[in-house]
């Protein structure tokens, strides 16, 4: 009694184990639309196809319910597939018999991955089964089929022949399985299977010599042949999937990349598991309005039942005895040009998708998922993923202009001077350096000034000008804007140049008027009267016309400038000291007037 009842507990814990494992079979795809009826069990048949979708009393096509009925827990060892009316009930029946729970996706449920909301959401299951299906996928659906396997779940894809469509809608399985491959979010071609465009029936014992296989030789038994009516074959592409495995071969064809009727592979964390054919699962029960036929255990001396379940037991269970799994395996952001290496541990050995050498550096062009295999001693696999993220890397090219004695800094470098140069900058956000090449131009002035007696004559030109008194506070001598600047008095003079947008100024210069002929006479010249409040007489000894006159402010500033007047008008004058300027062919002849 007590070996029994330990035994007992043993059962009981397994079955406790077994239960937590959920299978899922969809709905959503017009599987039942036509002839066909691929559901587990349906208490309804109310729903039409016309050309698309399911919808509600527009036929008598079966519409099944999440959980099937009656309950499974009334399911033993010896319960027959009738127990549940659809014709994959007895695919359905030893899944319970397993001490999986199964269920149902409805037409009207969504196929969603890490929605809380959603009751039957695919993160819920181990192994989500689609059998024919005949409307397309949307994006939405596809990321999430496909984060559902790269996170561990187990996809078992069932197709058929080339013009197929059930439903009326352009779509039929095989096309639609390969959009769900080549055309996701997710990566390109993840299983490395593609269905081919055919249609072909012939029973096949081409099966590859594998003597540890899991789906050929499983817990349901041994696998020798298959027989496919009106179905597909799909083509293999371990470039984009290294662990892609066929194991029934088209007769004639050999153990290579074309002619498979079913395969499995390894994607991520998870496992797909394909075969060509909806006729296989088909037990010839179901939906009393189609006809039905036995490929289950009829056909192929019940091969497809061993090769179906032991698909399906491999999809589901989780080999805790190998655990061989990338030691960086989670993402990973990276600047374009940089190397990256990925390296597994926990393994004998490792296969990466993408052609990437275990250990060894390489360069990612773009943002992409990779995939790695590793395989232990006992000969067990497991797997795991890594995103790897590229970021841009920005190169420009600027051409500026500066004035002399101005920088610029550009990234951790200050530049004054002109050439070309190539500065690094790092993103504060990315951390990728981009460079910047920078062609810099030093605009200059020429602030130099010549002296000529009293006159003084900036260098630079074409330019613009303002001289000023450097003894003043403002300084700023009106109206001396010309390149030219002649000084009436003695001071210290400079000037303020603009050039091409910049300016500067040049140094001040000491200017002495003494000796030019202040207080020599010309012979009959008169100012009167002097002092004066308002009005000044010149009486010279020649034409008007053969000389000029300047009066000036004690500043420097030009006051009046004239060729021809002999009565100045002073009444606007401030009070004080002015220098009047007679100039005649070479001579300089300097009086002062006072202002009253």
């Amino acid at each position: 009694m007590r070996k029994i009842f330990i035994l007992a507990i043993i059962l009981f814990s397994n079955n406790i184990i077994d239960a937590q494992i959920k299978i899922l079979f969809d709905a959503t795809k017009a599987e039942t639309a036509g002839n066909a009826d691929w559901v587990i069990d349906s208490d309804l048949h109310n729903i039409g196809y016309g050309n698309g979708p399911a919808a509600i009393g527009s036929g008598n096509e079966s519409n099944p319910q999440r959980f099937p009925s009656p309950p499974q827990s009334g399911i033993t060892s010896s319960t027959p597939e009738t127990y549940w009316e659809g014709s994959l009930s007895a695919w359905g029946v030893d899944c319970a018999k397993k001490g999986y729970q199964v269920e149902t996706l409805p037409y009207n449920v969504p196929i969603t991955y890490g929605n809380t909301s959603n009751v039957q959401d695919l993160s819920n299951y181990k192994v989500f089964i689609i059998d024919e299906p005949n409307i397309v996928f949307s994006a939405s659906e596809k990321t999430a089929i496909m984060h559902f396997v790269q996170n561990g779940g187990g996809l078992f894809m069932i197709s058929d022949h080339t013009v197929s469509d059930r439903n009326n809608d352009g779509w039929d399985s095989p096309h639609i399985w390969n959009d769900l491959m080549t055309n996701n979010s997710v990566q390109n071609n993840p299983f490395g299977i593609t269905f081919d465009s055919a249609n072909f029936s012939e029973t096949s014992t081409n099966v590859p010599n594998l003597p540890n296989d899991s789906l050929l030789h499983g817990p349901m038994g041994n696998v020798t042949e298959v027989k496919w009516s009106n179905g597909t074959s799909m083509t293999l592409n371990t470039t984009h999937n290294s662990t892609v495995k066929a194991v029934v071969y088209k007769t004639g064809s050999t153990f290579g990349a074309t002619g498979a009727m079913a395969a499995y592979a390894r994607f991520g964390l998870g496992k797909v598991a394909a075969i060509g054919d909806s006729s296989p699962p088909d037990d010839g029960t179901g939906d009393p309005n189609d006809v039905l036929y036995n490929g289950w255990t009829s056909d192929a001396a019940g091969n497809h039942e061993r090769l179906i379940m032991n698909a399906t037991i491999w999809l589901a269970e989780t080999n805790s005895s190998c655990t061989p799994v990338a030691a960086n395996a989670s993402s990973a952001t990276v600047c374009a040009g940089a190397s990256v290496t990925l390296t597994g541990s926990g393994a004998a050995s490792y296969t990466w998708s993408g052609g990437i050498i275990n250990g060894t550096a390489f360069i990612p062009t773009a943002t992409a998922t990779y995939s790695v295999t590793g395989t232990g001693g006992n000969s067990c696999t497991n797997a795991a993923v890594k995103t790897i993220t590229v970021l841009p890397v920005l190169s420009s090219t600027q051409t500026l202009t500066l004035c002399a004695g101005h920088s610029i800094t550009i990234g951790a470098a200050v530049h004054n001077t002109a050439g070309t140069f190539t500065d690094v900058l790092t993103s504060s956000t990315t951390g990728c350096d981009s460079t910047v090449t920078t062609n810099l131009t030093i605009n200059t002035i020429n602030n130099a000034v010549t002296v000529s007696g009293p006159a003084l004559s900036a260098i630079a030109a074409p330019a613009a000008y303002q001289w000023l008194n450097c003894s003043s506070i403002n300084g700023i001598i009106a109206g001396q804007t010309t390149q030219t600047f002649t000084a009436s008095a003695s001071g210290s003079y400079k000037v303020i140049i603009s050039q091409n947008g910049c300016t500067d100024t040049s140094a001040c210069y000491n200017i002495s008027t003494t000796g030019i002929n202040e207080n020599s006479d010309i012979g009959g010249l008169t100012i009167f009267p002097n002092p004066s409040e308002n009005i000044i007489n010149i009486s010279p000894p020649f034409p008007s016309q053969n000389f000029s006159l300047e009066i000036y402010s004690p500043l420097g500033e030009l006051l009046v400038k004239t060729t021809d007047k002999i009565v100045i008008d002073i009444s606007s004058f401030t009070n004080g000291i002015y220098l009047i300027n007679i100039k005649q062919a070479d001579k300089i002849w300097t009086r002062k007037i006072i202002k009253k």
